[in-house]
């Protein structure tokens, strides 16, 4: 199979699994009534996301999101920003936000599209959000060339991707997880974890694992933006519930989330003379 081909398949494949949009499972399992109790937990789950993402510096600025599972992020994007624009791969998510910002009567649009392919305005956003989405792309590589051009410069952008070296790679994959530390930022070389340790990450009620997911490191992430002339700052993040220490996780956050969190936060700034 060609390599267009398979991104075809793989685009195919990712908008029928997100077609559940991520945290659905949650919103399930813990038998929320309506969207404000989610949006409660979810927020009270991930406390450090106010510390990444500048909802209250937003006034006046255009404002891409790209990946928007039930839209919590999306509402307070849209209620902050001068402009916000909401992207999915899927059309569930798409709608859910449409109807928060329709409910909410927020100023926004959401577009259905693959941050691949889509003709995003260049050097057009102010800031750009991307919470747990590239990795599953199949090119974190050109999803990540997106953003940048995208991005107005002097922008900034936030982007979540999973950690290559988290202390659930380190338990359950020790000897991978070694070699992959070993090589880790002489080469970028994309890795689609296998469909068991997706699942560990990402799963719907059918019992299916997402399509494709990547782990990636800091080194391989400042080794892609360097080329850029970009120095982000990346920070890991978000211990499990089930992280076998016995104390309560706002505490296991706190000690474990900067050195072995589950997930890395990438902020950076385009450079005013970038030629990207």
């Amino acid at each position: 199979m060609s390599e267009s081909s398979h991104s075809v398949v793989l685009e195919k494949k990712n908008e029928n699994f997100w077609e559940e949009p991520c945290g659905t499972i949650s919103l399930r399992k813990n038998n929320f009534e309506n969207r404000e109790q989610f949006d409660s937990w979810y927020l009270n789950f991930y406390p450090y996301l106010g510390a990444y993402i500048p909802f209250q510096s937003l006034a006046g600025n255009q404002v891409l999101e790209i990946g928007l599972g039930m839209g919590t992020v999306s509402e307070k994007l849209a209620e902050k920003s001068g402009s916000y624009l909401g992207m999915d791969v899927a059309d569930a998510p798409v709608s859910l936000v449409a109807q928060r910002l329709n409910e909410k009567k927020l100023s926004g649009d959401t577009v259905k599209g693959n941050v691949l392919t889509y003709p995003f305005p260049q050097n057009f956003y102010d800031n750009i959000i991307s919470i747990g989405c590239l990795h599953h792309t199949g090119n974190f590589e050109l999803a990540l060339r997106q953003v940048i051009g995208a991005l107005k410069p002097g922008g900034n952008a936030i982007i979540m991707v999973y950690n290559a070296f988290s202390y659930r790679q380190w338990l359950f994959s020790p000897l991978d997880t070694f070699k992959r530390w070993i090589s880790s930022g002489k080469d970028y070389k994309p890795h689609n974890a296998d469909a068991g340790e997706r699942f560990k990450y990402d799963s719907n009620s059918q019992g299916e694992s997402a399509p494709f997911t990547e782990f990636l490191s800091s080194k391989q992430i400042r080794a892609l933006l360097s080329s850029y002339k970009i120095e982000p700052k990346i920070r890991s993040e978000n211990i499990g519930s089930k992280f076998f220490f016995p104390i309560p996780r706002k505490i296991k956050l706190k000690l474990f989330g900067p050195w072995l969190g589950l997930d890395l936060y990438v902020q950076f700034q385009k450079p005013i003379t970038s030629d990207s």
